[in-house]
C-alpha cells in the first residue's frame, strides 16, 4: 500500500530544500517497509479435517503453522508474503459425517485453498472424489486405499504409499536370498484387495527376481467363510514365506489354520504390511455375533493364535524419524513430541507427526507454484489453478518430523506417491512389536538393528524358502534279484539240460518226439527266462538313456519266447486233432493204413504254424518301435519329510512310456489271448484220449492249460498293480508266473523221455526183437484205439470192440514181458528199445 506523500511547502530557503531531500528519503524507505509488511495481509486458507475430542491432531496443525511462520521466506509470491489460517472441522469415523464436515469447510466462507484430512482411511476416498470434484487440492495424513482412482490427480497423503513397504520387502527377502513366495489377501479388505498387482509388480522387478508360487485371495467377511482350503494350497505348494495382505479378522481366522497345519515359525515366516492391534487375538476383537454380544468366530485360543502368529514381521510406515535429525523446521523428532504432548492430558500418538508433515508440504506446495497462479483469488472449480498445485507436489522435496518427504511414481502407469521410510517389527510373543530395522525408500537401503538376525533366528539357522529336496530312485531289493534271477537262471539250466538231451539221444528218441518243435519250446524258455532277468535291470546298472532299450528287450523276448514256446505246443495239439479228425473218417480201414498217415506227417507243415506266429509278433514289435518309440519317464512316487534338518526325501520311479503303449500292449494281448483260447479249445477236443496209453498227449494238454491259466492271472493282477507304487509286487508276479508256466512245460515236455531213456538204459529191461516187434505193433494197435475212442460218437462200434479186446491182450502179454525178462542180460546189439509210442 503506498503512503499519500506529506504535502510540504516550498521553502525559499536552502535549509528547507534539505529538510525536503531528508523527509523525502525517510518517507520512501517507510514505504519500502510497509511494501514488505504488506505481505502480511496475505492469507491462504485451508480446511482441515479432524477427530472428535482430539486436541492433538489440532496442536500438531497448529505447531506446523506456527513454526511455518517463523520462516519469514517460506510462502513468498510476487513480493507477497502470505501465511496460513487453517479452518477446522470435526468428524467421527463414518463416512457421513466425514462427507458432511467436508461439505461445511467448502460451504462456509472464506474459500479453503486446500484441505487437509480426513482423520480416518475409510474415508479418503469419499473425501476425495469430493474434493476433486471441487477441484480442491487434498492432502490426507491418513492413508488411502490404493491403488487410487485414475481421476485422484489432486490428492496426496503424507504417509508412505504401501508400494514403498512392498519395496521394502523387497530388499528383505533379497536380503536373506529367499525367492519362493506367495501372496495372501483379503477380498474384504478394501485397503487390500486391489493391491495384490501392485505386490506382483514389485517382485518382478526385484534385484534378485523373486519367484511368485501362488495368490490366494480369502474373504474374513463373513465370519462363516473358512479360509482351510486356501491355506491348504500354500502347504501343498511347500511355501515358506508368505506375503499377508490381512488386517485383524483375516489375522484370527488365518493364523488359527495356520496353527492347526503348523504352519509357523520356524517353517513358515509370515510377512504383514501393518502392526496387528494391542488384543488383536483375544475376545475383544470377536465378531461372531450373538445376543447381547459377540463369541469367538474361530477355534482357536487366544494363546494359540498368539503361538501362530509368534516371529511375523510387519513392514509398515515409520512415524517419526529415528535418526533424531533437524528438520527443514529446525525441529526433531523428539522436541515435536514434547511439544505436541506439553498441551494435552493423555499422549499423542506418534502418527500426529503426518498432520504436522502434511502443512509443511502444502506450504511448499504453494511456495513452488508458478506466480502466474494467483492464490490469492482462488474459487471452487479453479483447475488450472489447482492442477499446478498439484504439480508443485510432485516438486516437493524437504526433510520433515517423519522423514525424508518426496514424491514419485513407484508403479509403473501409478500416480505420485510419498516416499519415505519403512520400519521393520517382529512380533516376539513375550515382548510384542520390536523393531529391528528400517528401509528409506528415496536411498534404496535397508538398515537393520545390530541383533536382528538373532532375534529373526533365535537359532542363527536362517530359515529356508522351500525344503531341501533329495532325490533317489527305487529299484529292486538286492535279495529279491538274487531270488528272482537265481530261479530264472536255474530254469535256463534246466532248458540248456534237456537241450542237451535231446541232442544227445537224438537216435533214440527220434522215431518217437518231434525235435525241432522241442528245441523251439527250449529255446522259447531260454528267451523267457531272459526277459526276467531283463526285467530286473534298471538305473543302477545301466545308464538312464539305455533304460528305453531295455524295456523293448523285455518286451521282444518276452513276445517272442511265449510265441516259440506255447506256439510250439500249438502245432502239436493241432496235429494230433487234425489226425484224429482223419482217422475218424477213415474208420473202415484197417489200424496199419492208419498209423502210416500218422507216420506221414511232415514236421515243416508244423514249423510253418509256429512260424507264422513268430512273424506276427515281429511285425507288431517292429511297428511299435518305429511308430512309438520307448521313452524315459521319472515319476516321484514317495515323499518323506525330515523335520530335523527340513529336506524332503523324494523316491522316484524311472519308468518307460510311449505314445500308444496303451494301444499296442491291448493288441498284444488280444494276440496272444486268441492264441490261448484256439488252444484250449483243441486240447478240450482231443480230451477223451485215453490217458493211460498218450502219457504225451495228456502232458502236453496239462501244459497248455497251466500255461492259459496262468498267462491269465498274471496278467489280471499286474494290470491291477500297474497304477500303484507295488514295483515289487509286480515283478514278483511277473517272475513266478514266467518260471512257472516255463518250467512246467519243461518238465512236462522232457521229463518223460528222459525217465523213458533212463528206464530203458539203467533199469536193464532186456526185450527180445521178437518181443519188441510184438511190442512196436500194439503201439500202433493203441493209436488207432486213441483216435477210435475219440470219435466213438462217430458209430465205430465194431472197432471199439475189436480194439478194447486187443487192448486187453495187449496189458496181459506186457505183464508178462515185465516178469520174465526183468533179469535178463540186455541185447546191446538190438537197439529196438521199448521207448513206447511216437511222441509229439
Amino acid at each position: 500500500m503506498m503512503l499519500d506523500f506529506v504535502q510540504l511547502h516550498v521553502l525559499p530557503n536552502i535549509k528547507q530544500k534539505m529538510i525536503l531531500t531528508i523527509s523525502w528519503i525517510f518517507l520512501m524507505i517507510i514505504n519500502e517497509s510497509l511494501e514488505a509488511g504488506n505481505l502480511e495481509a496475505g492469507v491462504l486458507n485451508i480446511g482441515v479435517l479432524i477427530p472428535l475430542d482430539d486436541n492433538c491432531t489440532r496442536n500438531a496443525i497448529e505447531m506446523a503453522i506456527e513454526d511455518i511462520e517463523k520462516k519469514p521466506d517460506m510462502i513468498f509470491r510476487n513480493l507477497t508474503r502470505y501465511k496460513l489460517t487453517a479452518h477446522f472441522m470435526k468428524t467421527d469415523k463414518s463416512l457421513g459425517s466425514a462427507i458432511e464436515a467436508q461439505n461445511r469447510l467448502y460451504k462456509t466462507t472464506p474459500t479453503k485453498i486446500a484441505t487437509i484430512g480426513p482423520p480416518y482411511t475409510e474415508q479418503n476416498d469419499y473425501c476425495t472424489e469430493y474434493s476433486t470434484a471441487q477441484g480442491n487440492l487434498q492432502i490426507s495424513y491418513t492413508e488411502a486405499n490404493e491403488p487410487f482412482e485414475p481421476y485422484f490427480v489432486m490428492y496426496f497423503q503424507t504417509p508412505p504409499s504401501i508400494v514403498s513397504s512392498f519395496i521394502a520387502a523387497c530388499y528383505f527377502l533379497n536380503k536373506f536370498n529367499w525367492s519362493r513366495v506367495a501372496i495372501l489377501f483379503d477380498y474384504a479388505q478394501a485397503r487390500y484387495r486391489n493391491n495384490p498387482k501392485s505386490l506382483e509388480n514389485i517382485l518382478e522387478n526385484c534385484l534378485n527376481k523373486i519367484n511368485l508360487l501362488i495368490v490366494q485371495g480369502i474373504r474374513s467377511n463373513p465370519v462363516s467363510y473358512g479360509v482351510s482350503n486356501e491355506i491348504g494350497e500354500l502347504q501343498n505348494k511347500d511355501v515358506r514365506i508368505i506375503l499377508a495382505l490381512f488386517s485383524v479378522s483375516g489375522a484370527r481366522k488365518v493364523f488359527c489354520e495356520a496353527y492347526n497345519r503348523k504352519m509357523t515359525k520356524p517353517k513358515v515366516l509370515w510377512i504383514l504390511f501393518e502392526i496387528l492391534p494391542i488384543g488383536w487375538a483375544s475376545d475383544i476383537f470377536n465378531a461372531q455375533p450373538i445376543p447381547g454380544g459377540f463369541k469367538r468366530e474361530i477355534n482357536c485360543s487366544e494363546e494359540q493364535l498368539l503361538d501362530a502368529a509368534q516371529g511375523y514381521i510387519s513392514f509398515t510406515k515409520q512415524s517419526l524419524r529415528k535418526d533424531n535429525k533437524t528438520t527443514l523446521s529446525n525441529v526433531t523428532s523428539e522436541s515435536f513430541l514434547n511439544r505436541l504432548n506439553k498441551h494435552v492430558d493423555n499422549k499423542c500418538d506418534e502418527n500426529l507427526a503426518y498432520a504436522y508433515d502434511a502443512i509443511w508440504v502444502a506450504a511448499m506446495a504453494f511456495n513452488l507454484t508458478d506466480d502466474t497462479a494467483d492464490l490469492s483469488v482462488y474459487s471452487y472449480n479453479s483447475f488450472d489453478v489447482v492442477f499446478k498445485l498439484a504439480n508443485s507436489v510432485q516438486n516437493v522435496t524437504f526433510e520433515g518430523v517423519t522423514g525424508p518427504v518426496s514424491y514419485q511414481t513407484q508403479v509403473s502407469g501409478g500416480f505420485p506417491s510419498r516416499i519415505g521410510q519403512i520400519s521393520l517389527y517382529v512380533f516376539i510373543k513375550e515382548f510384542g512389536m520390536k523393531l529391528i530395522g528400517m528401509h528409506d525408500t528415496s536411498s534404496e537401503v535397508l538398515l537393520l538393528e545390530p541383533e536382528a538376525e538373532l532375534v529373526l533366528f533365535p537359532n542363527n539357522i536362517v530359515p529356508k524358502d522351500q525344503s531341501t529336496y533329495n532325490f533317489y530312485f527305487s529299484s529292486f531289493s538286492n535279495i529279491l534279484l538274487i531270488i528272482v534271477w537265481f530261479f530264472a537262471i536255474f530254469g535256463i539250466v534246466i532248458a540248456v539240460l534237456c537241450l542237451i538231451f535231446s541232442l544227445k539221444y537224438k537216435a533214440e528218441v527220434k522215431e518217437y518226439s518231434t525235435l525241432s518243435l522241442n528245441g523251439a519250446i527250449i529255446i522259447g524258455s531260454i528267451l523267457s527266462y531272459l526277459s526276467v532277468i531283463i526285467y530286473g535291470v534298471d538305473i543302477r546298472f545301466v545308464e538312464q538313456r539305455l533304460i528305453p532299450e531295455m524295456c523293448y528287450a523285455f518286451i521282444s523276448l518276452l513276445s517272442i519266447g511265449f510265441t516259440l514256446t506255447f506256439g510250439s505246443l500249438f502245432s502239436k495239439v493241432w496235429r494230433t486233432y487234425k489226425l484224429c479228425m482223419r482217422s475218424g473218417n477213415l474208420s473202415n480201414k484197417s489200424p496199419g493204413i492208419i498209423q502210416v498217415q500218422l507216420q506221414n506227417v511232415r514236421e515243416w507243415l508244423l514249423f510253418v504254424v509256429v512260424g507264422s506266429f513268430l512273424l506276427i509278433d515281429i511285425a507288431i514289435l517292429v511297428t511299435w518301435r518305429q511308430l512309438s518309440p520307448f521313452m524315459v519317464n521319472i515319476y516321484n512316487i514317495t515323499a518323506v519329510e525330515n523335520l530335523s534338518d527340513d529336506t524332503i526325501i523324494i523316491e522316484q520311479v524311472v519308468k518307460c512310456t510311449c505314445n500308444f503303449q496303451t494301444e499296442f500292449t491291448i493288441g498284444l494281448y488280444c494276440y496272444k489271448g486268441l492264441l490261448l483260447l484256439f488252444g484250449i479249445f483243441l486240447v478240450w477236443q482231443i480230451k477223451n484220449i485215453n490217458n493211460k496209453s498218450d502219457i504225451s498227449s495228456k502232458n502236453i494238454g496239462v501244459a497248455i492249460y497251466n500255461v492259459a491259466a496262468v498267462s491269465v492271472t498274471g496278467v489280471i493282477c499286474v494290470s491291477i498293480l500297474a497304477t500303484t507304487t507295488k514295483f515289487d509286487a509286480s515283478y514278483i508276479i511277473i517272475a513266478v508266473c514266467i518260471c512257472i508256466c516255463n518250467t512246467a512245460t519243461l518238465l512236462l515236455i522232457f521229463l518223460p523221455k528222459i525217465l523213458i531213456v533212463i528206464n530203458s538204459s539203467g533199469l536193464i529191461i532186456h526185450k527180445s526183437s521178437s518181443i519188441n516187434n510184438r511190442e512196436h505193433q500194439l503201439n500202433k494197435s493203441l493209436t488207432v484205439t486213441s483216435c477210435i475212442t475219440h470219435h466213438k460218437n462217430l458209430g465205430l462200434s465194431e472197432n471199439l470192440k475189436k480194439t478194447n479186446e486187443s487192448r486187453r491182450k495187449t496189458n496181459e502179454s506186457r505183464r508178462k514181458i515185465s516178469m520174465t525178462s526183468i533179469y535178463s542180460k540186455p541185447d546191446k546189439d538190438n537197439k529196438n528199445f521199448n521207448l513206447g509210442k511216437r511222441g509229439f
